[in-house]
């Protein structure tokens, strides 16, 4: 539930924070509400509301086996069992598929961003393609 505030209130920041010419000119060409924030709003707020997104979800990841591990259940409710029992085949493991979770959400998050924010323009219109 908190991430769903923050993040709304963050979306709104963003949201808030484009400029308004883009819109002011795609009413002047004859757009709809829905064609200028689509192209006028959108296409500026995008970036943040990816970037914010893609870190609520890597810090999720992380700090659920944390706090797991101190009880709450989850992955490291099972992993601090295993390290009480001595079972280091099953925390290795744990510790192995934690680790790669946390590096393809990395790997992935790394190229949304270049995709999305600092890489080449996107694209508005394809021209009937």
């Amino acid at each position: 539930m908190q991430d769903t505030g923050l993040l709304g209130r963050l979306y709104a920041e963003g949201h808030e924070a484009v400029d308004r010419s883009p819109g002011r000119g795609l009413t002047a060409v004859g757009a709809n509400g829905l064609q200028k924030h689509r192209f006028g709003i959108f296409t500026q707020s995008f970036p943040t509301f990816l970037a914010l997104s893609l870190y609520q979800i890597e810090s999720n990841t992380r700090s659920a086996a944390v706090l797991g591990f101190v009880g709450a259940g989850g992955i490291g409710l099972i992993y601090a069992e295993n390290m009480r029992l001595w079972n280091w085949d099953v925390v290795m493991f744990i510790t192995l598929l934690l680790v790669a979770v946390v590096m393809i959400m990395d790997t992935l998050s790394a190229w949304l961003r270049r995709r999305y924010i600092g890489g080449a323009a996107v694209p508005l219109y394809q021209g009937g393609r």
